[in-house]
């Protein structure tokens, strides 16, 4: 189940997340912080549901738990991926393609900054390594 739980998370981040995005030096929009508010509700139901068997311990206690849930969790993952594999992606990928969001991988190999969400680039001149525990706390 984490898996699936991981790959429909990853699936949503990269094909919604973007569209909500605001330009540098904007403010976040209504429609973003819905969708920070949404997520967190998400995740938190999807954990707790995901995590029920852990606490159970047997498998006849979590099939009735999730019984009793309406297996949500199932659902929603499940849904999520019949969405995004069956057009969601292509359908979110015209829409930034559209708006101009997703650059190109040339753009983004060298360390320009991207709205793609698909990560940070990181530029090495900038990149240090934290300070190693001897020089934090001597040995005695």
């Amino acid at each position: 189940m984490g898996g699936f739980i991981t790959t429909a998370a990853r699936l949503a981040r990269s094909n919604i997340r973007p569209l909500l995005l605001p330009a540098p030096g904007e403010k976040p929009s209504a429609a973003k912080e819905f969708y920070d508010i949404v997520g967190t509700l998400f995740s938190t139901a999807i954990l707790n549901y995901a995590a029920s068997p852990f606490m159970l311990l047997t498998a006849s206690n979590s099939f009735t738990a999730w019984s009793r849930l309406g297996y949500y969790g199932h659902i929603i993952i499940g849904g999520g991926l019949v969405f995004f594999y069956a057009g969601g992606t292509k359908y979110f990928g015209h829409l930034q393609r559209e708006r101009g969001i997703v650059m190109s991988s040339k753009s983004t190999a060298n360390g320009g900054a991207s709205r793609s969400g698909q990560g940070t680039p990181v530029s090495e001149e900038t990149f240090t390594l934290p300070p190693s525990l001897d020089n934090v706390i001597p040995p005695s």
